[in-house]
């Protein structure tokens, strides 16, 4: 076949490259391969077993801890797994959350592993092959389809300015309490540019905005279709049009969906239809099965092994039934409700027509692979993506791909093709000072901070541990980076400060840091990693940066933009640990703390040590 595109050529090479990657790091092995990607960040090891339960379509869910710190930054929510023991074979599943040593998986089986229970058990990340494969379909797509064919050039072209379309009319807003940037915003999007994007720096009332024109749109009687590229950033959407009391349908992983959510997911639908009876009745029967089949284990002879089998296969049958049941149901759904909402993967399986919608929304589209985004980009006549390129990018599992631009997100690609973009202008969130460094970074100064935020005059501070010996450890047991020493000088810090625990929050880069602090400390707000608590804010920030060494490595530090995470969650006060002699060489970190000492906010741990 003729080549369309070279850039669409790329993508394709690309994603198979992160896709061959990927197997060849998660690859199962000998002992010394765990113990590998146990530092690598890849697999959890040991676990134990907290509860089993059967979730959602009938499918086993586990709780666990995790007995040693281990880094598990690549372990977000709904990345496939697998539970692996010594010389069993392994269960694939999905991930439902992390948070900690806290965590939930789903099996895809029909029931839990003998061994599940016994010592050795672990979790490890696992390629997502079918998500690789739905963006490859998605993509090749695209060289046989004419319409996606000019939407892809469209994306990829420079724009002129000049011939966009103009606000067609002025809008009555539900919320009294826009500014001008987001009201602009709104009016702008809802005219028909085909791609338009919302840069919204934290802060600026993102969700808000995207909040108000989807009542807008449903207003005007148009079918909406929202995605983000993870589940939280999908439910923290819904829970804003919930409390706008807004008709949408959530699609997809609903097992974890908050609470709130629930009334709004197909299951939830179902607790007020006839279909719930029916539905509860296969999986009482289907549990009955499986009680049977308990009774005939694998060290019985052939027979018993054989009647189990039977059993089991008929709990299979069953979960197949209640599926087709769902699905129909699904069907009646997806026409009823105006709203659709879910991660682009579980919208793909929705298998929605081209332009069933009249617009797409994704959040959060800093953090979204262009080929992810493919997957769902033919579904509607015009697209808003919404995000700030400033922020966590997505995640890339094989080096050589990122480094050939898989890692750019579709926000980035409307970005620098100069889409029309509309700058919400004014944060909300922390004083003026706080925001200054980080609004003078990214932001070019055009972040401006609302007046009811520069009430405190010295928000924010550096603590230097240059010259104490505060040095950073490795953990062998573990394989991850921790600074004990920054934990035991956070209790002086909280009793110099009187700072409210309830409302404080400790983040650090570091897994290790974070299992290590939630030992050693207690009464914070939230202990958590940077990358968790995007999207989250509260009163008081204390970042633990972990990194001291001679040889002044700063590992992932040295993604700025995961610091502009972590410098934009606090609304008052904003305390910052670190070594200046391994940091300060590096032109971002010099630059904040050069920033932070004109602004006479730097100090010495000896200061409070002694």
């Amino acid at each position: 076949m003729e080549e369309f595109h070279p850039h669409l050529t790329k993508l394709i090479d690309l994603v198979k490259l992160e896709s061959k990657q990927q197997e060849e790091r998660f690859s199962s092995g000998n002992s010394a391969n765990i113990k590998q990607l146990k530092h690598e960040g890849y697999v959890l090891h040991p676990i134990k077993i907290m509860r089993k339960s059967y979730g959602y379509a009938d499918y086993p869910e586990l709780t666990f801890v995790v007995l040693f710190p281990s880094e598990s930054n690549a372990f977000r929510n709904g990345a496939s797994i697998q539970l692996f023991t010594t010389n069993e074979e392994p269960v694939k599943g999905i991930l439902l959350y992390l948070d900690g040593s806290k965590g939930e998986i789903r099996l895809f089986s029909s029931d839990f592993p003998d061994w599940v229970e016994e010592r050795g058990v672990g979790i490890q990340l696992t390629a997502d092959q079918r998500t690789n494969k739905i963006m490859l379909q998605s993509l090749k797509a695209i060289q046989e389809n004419n319409q996606l064919q000019k939407l892809f050039v469209h994306l990829h072209e420079k724009q002129d300015l000049e011939e966009r379309k103009t606000i067609s009319k002025k809008l009555h807003f539900r919320n009294p309490s826009l500014n001008e940037s987001q009201q602009s915003a709104i009016q702008n999007c809802l005219t028909e540019n085909q791609i338009q994007i919302i840069h919204g720096p934290p802060g600026t009332g993102k969700t808000t905005t995207i909040a108000e024109m989807v009542y807008q749109l449903h207003l005007e009687k148009r079918r909406v279709l929202i995605s983000a590229p993870s589940n939280t950033a999908v439910d923290h959407l819904g829970l804003q049009l919930a409390k706008n009391k807004l008709p949408f349908l959530r699609v997809g992983n609903n097992s974890k969906v908050n609470e709130a959510l629930f009334a709004y997911t197909i299951e939830g639908k179902m607790e007020e239809a006839k279909l719930k009876t029916t539905i509860k009745n296969l999986r009482i029967q289907s549990e009955q099965l499986r009680k049977m089949s308990h009774q005939y284990k694998r060290n019985f002879g052939k027979a018993e092994r054989d009647q189990r089998k039977l059993l089991m296969q008929e709990v299979k049958n069953i979960r197949t039934e209640i599926k087709a049941l769902q699905h129909a149901f699904e069907e009646t759904q997806f026409e009823q409700n105006p709203i659709i909402l879910g991660t682009p993967i579980g919208i793909h399986d929705c298998n929605f027509e081209q332009n069933s919608f009249d617009i797409l929304i994704i959040d959060e589209a800093g953090q979204c692979l262009e080929p992810i985004a493919w997957t769902i980009l033919d579904k509607a006549e015009n697209i808003v993506l919404a995000g700030d390129p400033f922020q966590l990018p997505p995640t890339v599992i094989s080096f050589e791909a990122e480094k050939q631009g898989l890692s750019i997100s579709v926000l980035e690609c409307a970005l620098m093709n100069n889409h029309r973009t509309h700058f919400l202008d004014t944060q909300y969130r922390m004083t003026s000072l706080i925001a200054e460094y980080s609004n003078n970074y990214f932001y070019e100064g055009k972040l401006l901070s609302s007046k009811t935020q520069d009430s405190e005059t010295n928000s924010i501070y550096f603590y230097d541990t240059a010259g104490a010996d505060y040095a950073e450890t490795f953990n062998q047991e573990s394989f991850s980076i921790l600074n004990e020493a920054e934990l035991n000088f956070i209790p002086k810090l909280v009793e110099n400060y009187q700072l409210d625990l309830a409302k404080t929050a400790l983040i650090t880069p570091y897994t290790g840091q974070l299992h290590k602090a939630k030992e050693l400390l207690n009464g914070f707000a939230r202990i958590s990693t940077i990358d968790s608590f995007q999207g989250q804010e509260e009163e008081t920030i204390i970042i633990s940066l972990v990194r001291s060494n001679s040889e002044q490595q700063i590992g992932f530090l040295s993604d700025y933009r995961r610091m502009n995470v972590a410098l934009t969650r606090a609304k008052k006060r904003l305390f910052i640990l670190g070594d200046s002699a391994t940091l300060g060489k590096d032109p971002f970190y010099g630059g904040l703390i050069s920033f932070i000492e004109e602004k006479e906010g730097y100090h010495s741990v000896w200061e409070l040590d002694y």
